[in-house]
C-alpha cells in the first residue's frame, strides 16, 4: 500500500466545495485511494470491501464533478436536487467505505505487526485508528450536510409565489450563508487533515510492518503468478468504461462529454497490459497520438460553439472555414480512433487466447479441443460485432456535428448508437475479466 497516495489522495478529499464547485476534484483522490490499495486487497477482505467502495466513491465523485458543466443550462431547483442525491449517496456508500478501509488497515495491522496503529494520536487517550476514524466520519458527513445548506436559502429566490418578509431578508445573506459554510467546512477538514496525514506519516515508517506485507504479497500474489491476471484485470476494467466518454449529451449545441477521455483511459490499460506481459508498443502510440487529435478536436468544437455557432454559418465566411477545420479534425480524432481500437481489440484477443480460455477438463482430447474452439469463436464474433457497432458510433458523432444545424436532435441518434455499443462492450470485457479471474485467481 502506498502511504504518499494516500496522504495526496485525503488532500484531494479534503478542500471545501461551494454549490458544485470543486477545486481539487475528489473523484482523482478516491482513484489515488483506489490506486493505494489495490495490491493489498489480495490479503485482507477488509480492505477488498473497501476496493469496491471507493470504486463506488469515485464514480460517483465524478459525476458530481461533471456537474460542474451543467450550471448554466438547468435551474437551482435541478441543480439542489442533483446535489442532494449526491451529498445523500456520499453518506450512503462513503460511511461504510471510510469504516471497510480501516477496519482493514486494523487487520493488516493485527496481522502483520503494524504496532503505531494503535498509538495514541494527539492528546487522545484511545486507539489511534479509532480515532481518525470518528475524525473521518464527522468531517463525511458534516462537510455533506453543511455544503448543500446554503443552496437552500438560494432557491427560494426562485419560488413562483411571492416572497414572504422571512425569506427575502434570508435571500439577501445567501453569499454570507456561503462563506460561512465554506469557513465552517474548511475548518472541519484542517482538523481532519491535522488528525489523518500524521497518523499516516507515521504508519508509513512501519518498516518491519511493510516489509512483513510486501513479503506476504509476494509469495501468495507474485510468486504464484497472480500478478499478471491483477494488471490484467485492471486493464480491462479501464477499457470497459471507457466507452462511456463516446457517448455525447448536448447542451447548446456543445457536447459536454470530454471525449478525449475515452484515449486517455485507454493509454493507461495499454500501460497495465504491458506490464502483465503483452506487447503494446504500436497501441500505445496510436492512443497517444488519439489523445492529443481529440483533446485539440475537442477545444476546436468549444470555440466553434462559443465564437460562432451554427446559425454564423450561414452569413459569415469566417465560420464556414472554422467549421471545416473543426469537421476535418474530428474526422481524424475518430479515424485514429478507429484504428486504436482496430489495434486494441487484437490484443484483447490474444489475451482471450492466453488468459480468458479456462482449459476444458473432458477424458478426451478432441472434445477439449472442440470446447475451446467454440469458446474462440463466441469471443471473435462477439469482439467483431463490437468494433462494428464501433465504427457505427463514430460515423453518426461525424454525421450529427454536419446536420446539427438542421436537426439539432440528431445527437440523441448519436447517444443510442454509443449506448447501444458500450453496453455491449462492456458486457464483453465483463465476460473476458470473469474468465480471466475464474482461471487465475
Amino acid at each position: 500500500m502506498n502511504c504518499t497516495k494516500l496522504i495526496i489522495a485525503f488532500i484531494f478529499l479534503f478542500n471545501p466545495t461551494i454549490n458544485v464547485i470543486d477545486v481539487l476534484p475528489d473523484f482523482i483522490g478516491w482513484l489515488l485511494i483506489f490506486d493505494a490499495v489495490k495490491y493489498v486487497r489480495h490479503i485482507s477482505l477488509q480492505m477488498e470491501s473497501a476496493d469496491l467502495g471507493v470504486t463506488r466513491m469515485a464514480w460517483l465523485s465524478l459525476t458530481s464533478f461533471l456537474c460542474i458543466f451543467l450550471t448554466p443550462q438547468i435551474d437551482k431547483t435541478m441543480l439542489l436536487t442533483i446535489m442532494f442525491i449526491v451529498n445523500t449517496l456520499k453518506l450512503v456508500w462513503g460511511i461504510p467505505t471510510f469504516k471497510a478501509l480501516f477496519s482493514g488497515l486494523n487487520e493488516l495491522s493485527g496481522l502483520y505487526n503494524g504496532k503505531s496503529i494503535y498509538k495514541p494520536v494527539g492528546r487522545t487517550c484511545g486507539e489511534g485508528i479509532t480515532t481518525v476514524e470518528k475524525y473521518t466520519m464527522v468531517f463525511l458527513v458534516s462537510t455533506s450536510v453543511i455544503s448543500i445548506i446554503p443552496d437552500f436559502f438560494e432557491l427560494s429566490a426562485h419560488s413562483p409565489v411571492i416572497l414572504s418578509e422571512g425569506q427575502r431578508a434570508l435571500y439577501t445573506f445567501t453569499g454570507l450563508f456561503y462563506v460561512i459554510s465554506f469557513i465552517i467546512t474548511l475548518i472541519i477538514g484542517i482538523i481532519w487533515l491535522s488528525v489523518i496525514l500524521p497518523f499516516i506519516a507515521r504508519l508509513s515508517k512501519e518498516t518491519e510492518f511493510w516489509t512483513n506485507v510486501k513479503n506476504t504479497y509476494k509469495i501468495k500474489v507474485v510468486n504464484t503468478g497472480k500478478h499478471r491476471a491483477i494488471e490484467l484485470l485492471s486493464a480491462l476494467f479501464l477499457i470497459s468504461i471507457s466507452g462511456m466518454f463516446l457517448i455525447p449529451v448536448m447542451f447548446d449545441d456543445m457536447n459536454i462529454v470530454p471525449r478525449f477521455f475515452m484515449p486517455l483511459i485507454i493509454f493507461i490499460a495499454t500501460h497495465k497490459i504491458s506490464k502483465s506481459g503483452y506487447n503494446c508498443r504500436f497501441l500505445k502510440i496510436f492512443t497517444a497520438l488519439s489523445l492529443m487529435l481529440s483533446t485539440i478536436a475537442y477545444i476546436m468544437r468549444w470555440v466553434f460553439v462559443v465564437k460562432y455557432t451554427y446559425y454564423s454559418l450561414e452569413r459569415s465566411f469566417d465560420s464556414i472555414d472554422f467549421f471545416n477545420i473543426t469537421l476535418y479534425l474530428m474526422i481524424a480524432e475518430l479515424l485514429f480512433f478507429i484504428l486504436t481500437y482496430l489495434l486494441l481489440i487484437k490484443t484483447v484477443y490474444k489475451i482471450v487466447n492466453n488468459d480468458a480460455i479456462k482449459e476444458a477438463v473432458f477424458a478426451n482430447d478432441s472434445k477439449t479441443a472442440e470446447y475451446t474452439q467454440s469458446e474462440k469463436r463466441v469471443y471473435r464474433s462477439r469482439i467483431s460485432v463490437s468494433f462494428v457497432l464501433f465504427i457505427f458510433a463514430c460515423s453518426l458523432n461525424v454525421f450529427s456535428f454536419i446536420i446539427c444545424k438542421e436537426i439539432p436532435q440528431s445527437w440523441i441518434l448519436v447517444s443510442l448508437a454509443g449506448i447501444l455499443w458500450f453496453v455491449h462492450s462492456y458486457s464483453l470485457y465483463s465476460k473476458i475479466r470473469t474468465s480471466v479471474e475464474m482461471k487465475h485467481l
